[in-house]
């Protein structure tokens, strides 16, 4: 500023102050460097009989910090918060929210990293400024469910983190008599992801059901087929089924096989015998465990087919 010249006696409104200082207001003029402000802005001044030099006196501005959720699927508000320049406050704790992900920190710029945590202690420069939200995706747990009350081993849960995609793990599960053909995140759906297949983690642990398939089942005589058989020799189906219903054919028409009948053994099982020397037909019924039903060819059981040490 220029110097201001008054006539002694005189009194004169002083000059406007044209001297900035960023981030600070002017207060006035006071007639020592550490005194408080006596004369405002443009005051009247009385000059006596010397000169005099004054002293511009500042006062910090309050400055706004605003709070930015940086995300359009966050969620909440946040009132900006008001700090003088060059002093230190501690930052408004986080109200915003993210279903999914945990608040990281606050950073400068919307694609920068964090450079306050919650909280944290932030002194105020020369001007306002806008901070941040930065987010983390939280981990969460793939369970595996061997919907199979056959399967007697384990597999352990996956974790991966929310939104992020990942291939699930190799089935370990196993069953002598179904297939495993995927999983599905229900215990009676369609399997929706094959083995190792790619998978999206959502915002919460999930489990996923072990969807099976019975195994074909391998079975002699076909229908329409005819063997003969000693009374001696037992009838064997292969084991993987939910039910047999044996039946027998004789002069007394078609019969199913029951426990209690003393001429077979083992009426219900996958092994049939015959304890008796009268001849029949026989033939099975077999439910697959999907509930699938097969009728067997026929065995005709009779004396006549066995070979008998002479």
């Amino acid at each position: 500023m220029t110097n201001q010249t008054i006539a002694e006696g005189s009194s004169a409104n002083l000059s406007p102050n044209t001297f900035v200082k960023a981030g600070w207001n002017f207060a006035g003029w006071a007639t020592t460097a550490a005194g408080s402000a006596v004369y405002s802005d443009q005051a009247s001044f009385d000059m006596g009989n010397s000169d005099v030099t004054l002293y511009a006196k500042w006062t910090p501005k309050n400055l706004t910090i605003t709070f930015n959720k940086n995300d359009l699927d966050a969620s909440g508000s946040m009132i900006a918060q008001t700090i003088p320049s060059g002093s230190s406050a501690l930052l408004s704790a986080n109200t915003f929210t993210k279903n999914g992900w945990s608040f990281a920190g606050w950073a400068t710029t919307s694609g920068g990293n964090v450079a306050y945590n919650n909280q944290a202690n932030y002194k105020m420069g020369t001007e306002n400024v806008t901070l941040y939200a930065k987010w983390t995706p939280n981990n969460y747990t793939v369970y595996f469910d061997k919907n199979n009350n056959d399967v007697y081993t384990s597999m352990d849960p996956q974790v991966i983190a929310n939104g992020s995609t990942a291939n699930l793990k190799a089935n370990t599960f196993s069953d002598d008599c179904r297939t495993f053909v995927g999983w599905s995140t229900s215990k009676t759906g369609a399997a929706q992801y094959a083995d190792k297949s790619s998978y999206t983690m959502g915002a919460q642990d999930v489990t996923l059901y072990a969807i099976w398939k019975a195994k074909s089942l391998d079975i002699n005589p076909k229908y329409g087929v005819r063997l003969e058989v000693c009374i001696h020799d037992p009838i064997t189906l292969p084991p993987c089924a939910q039910s047999y219903e044996w039946h027998f054919v004789s002069f007394g028409g078609d019969q199913i096989i029951l426990p209690t009948m003393s001429e077979f053994s083992g009426a219900g099982t996958n092994t049939l015998k015959i304890i008796t020397e009268a001849g029949m037909d026989i033939y099975c019924k077999v439910t697959d465990l999907d509930g699938n039903v097969t009728t067997t060819g026929t065995w005709f059981v009779g004396g006549a087919f066995c070979e008998y040490d002479e």
